[in-house]
């Protein structure tokens, strides 16, 4: 049986290659240009013809000079840098109000490390309540929460050949920003909302809203600082969330009516992921996540499926993500 998808998804892919990017910033720590490149190619897809997002505020350096505010400030490459000398750097707010009003999402480039370059967080408010900001510190909100990236390594050199896939619903309710360089895997940050909603009450949490940080074959995002899912509760109080499969086993379809066959020849599986809330007052599913599964590691990242037919799926790591019909390149 062929899966089907719940939403429709496009997909953008920026691709930036060694050379390629702006001037090296004005400081001691230089900054990889390439990684500049990358992170303004970001934003203009999340806000592109395709995009679900709007930029509510930001930091860059704006005409020779660091201006902020509620604007978009990362008008050219240029603009995207890393923390200066004199402890200067560039952070950007987007917003989406189709996974809650006023859901933020904010990048902060302040690693000053001159070998990697990353962004060490991604911060979220779900009541987009982000404020404030400088040049020397970022915007702060009542009810932030962050995912951590240090040991992600999204952007540990000025390697050839990176590339972000952004996969997003046509309905602006699910955003997959998926990282590689050199073709292979290095994460995927979720900003999202389930499939179904069960036995949660809606005065308990503010929003259904998931967001977590996939990085190789793990199914448990609390594990540690490399897999966490997070959403907020009512108040402001952070919850962790577990991602679970129903299982995993190389067997004909008919062994699970959960399960159906996605590969080849047919007899490879896929079985969705449902999000539980495991600590608090209030434990429970959430919800399906929606057009996500698990496969086991026989298929190759990158792989489409069906094979040879529209491949409306891509296997990137143990998951089977719905793409937009077209070959999938990491």
């Amino acid at each position: 049986m062929a899966l089907t998808k719940v939403k429709t998804w496009t997909k953008d892919m920026a691709v930036v290659l060694t050379g390629e990017g702006p001037t090296p910033q004005l400081s001691a720590n230089a900054g990889h240009t390439t990684n500049r490149q990358l992170m303004f190619e970001l934003k203009e897809i999340l806000i592109g013809a395709n995009g679900n997002w709007t930029v509510a505020r930001s930091c860059g350096y704006d005409g020779g000079s660091w201006t902020n505010g509620a604007a978009d400030y990362w008008t050219v490459a240029n603009d995207v840098r890393w923390r200066e000398s004199g402890g200067e750097f560039t952070w950007i707010v987007f917003q989406n109000n189709a996974i809650a009003t006023g859901f933020q999402m904010m990048f902060v480039l302040d690693d000053e490390d001159t070998n990697t370059y990353n962004f060490n967080n991604v911060y979220f408010s779900h009541s987009g309540s982000f404020t404030g900001g400088t040049a020397t510190t970022r915007p702060t909100a009542s009810d932030e929460y962050y995912l951590e990236m240090t040991t992600a390594g999204l952007f540990s050199s000025e390697s050839n050949d990176k590339r972000v896939n952004v996969l997003m619903s046509t309905d602006g309710e699910c955003t997959r920003i998926i990282f590689s360089a050199n073709h292979a895997w290095l994460g995927c940050i979720h900003a999202e909302l389930p499939k179904t909603s069960t036995g949660m009450g809606a005065d308990y949490f503010e929003s259904r809203a998931l967001t977590a940080l996939l990085r190789y074959s793990t199914y448990n995002l609390t594990s540690d600082t490399d897999y966490k899912g997070k959403l907020v509760r009512a108040g402001g109080a952070i919850c962790p969330w577990v991602c679970v499969s129903e299982g995993l086993a190389n067997k004909p379809c008919a062994d699970s009516v959960h399960m159906q066959g996605v590969d080849y020849s047919g007899n490879r599986n896929a079985t969705p992921f449902y999000a539980f809330i495991v600590r608090g007052l209030i434990r429970g599913c959430l919800g399906e996540m929606v057009d996500i599964y698990n496969v086991d590691s026989a298929l190759s990242d990158g792989d489409s499926a069906p094979f040879g037919g529209s491949a409306d799926w891509v296997v990137i790591d143990d998951y089977l993500y719905a793409s937009d019909g077209t070959a999938f390149t990491l």
